[in-house]
């Protein structure tokens, strides 16, 4: 995945950079979210190796608890990053529409 820009703009940056880096904010903050999905159906499938709908299927599945336990840390682990990067993506984002929106200040 890759990590969100730092974009911030400052007072002499045209309106066009700026709308082209709100733009790429947006677009991050969208790929985030579309990661955090990914994560979240993994976490979808880890519940039905837990709690499988039909009790035939737990006998035929061949994993220990400790097997499972690691498969929800590291889902766990990504659901955080996921989660992180949706954060920072949309703080940016919030960020760089209220900067847009400041009337820059004379120099």
């Amino acid at each position: 995945m890759a990590r969100p820009a730092s974009v911030f703009t400052h007072p002499g940056t045209s309106a066009a950079s700026t709308d082209s880096a709100i733009d790429a904010l947006a677009r991050q903050a969208c790929d985030d979210a579309a990661q955090l999905n990914e994560v979240l159906q993994a976490h979808a499938c880890i519940e039905k190796l837990i709690a499988p709908e039909r009790t035939s299927e737990l006998e035929e599945m061949a994993t220990s608890r400790s097997e499972l336990g690691a498969l929800l840390r590291l889902a766990n682990a990504e659901l955080q990053r996921c989660i992180s990067a949706v954060e920072s993506s949309t703080s940016q984002l919030h960020d760089a529409l209220i900067a847009e929106e400041t009337p820059a200040k004379p120099a």
